[in-house]
């Protein structure tokens, strides 16, 4: 994150309208900076990972699609979290980068993949 604290990353296996986050929406996955998941909801979501405050370093939020195990994953700064969705679409579906900031003072910048064997 470039600066702001609230928004919602991960993927989505639709490219939908940019004014409505991608994981409101059953085809989207997404790790909400408030410390949950979004699949599906708007307003509700698992507890995972940890509140993302937001301060004035600029942290890395890591989004890890395993296409292998079929399971995706989220980091900070390093930090690993455990699995946070699994299941056969993540083997079978194209999936596609996805964030959005949820205030509009908000902004990020999305960093190429960096592909593991």
């Amino acid at each position: 994150m470039l600066k702001g604290c609230n928004f919602k990353i991960g993927v989505s296996s639709d490219r939908r309208n940019p004014e409505v986050a991608f994981c409101d929406f059953e085809n989207g996955f997404g790790y909400y900076s408030a410390g949950q998941l979004r699949n599906g909801s708007k307003t509700s979501g698992k507890k995972y990972g940890e509140c993302y405050k937001g301060t004035l370093k600029q942290d890395i939020i890591g989004v890890y699609l395993d296409l292998v195990d079929g399971r995706l994953f989220f980091s900070k700064n390093g930090e690993v979290f455990p699995t946070a969705y699994e299941g056969e679409e993540f083997l079978n579906t194209d999936f596609y980068a996805a964030c959005c900031c949820l205030t509009k003072s908000e902004s990020y910048e999305l960093m190429l993949p960096q592909p593991e064997d």
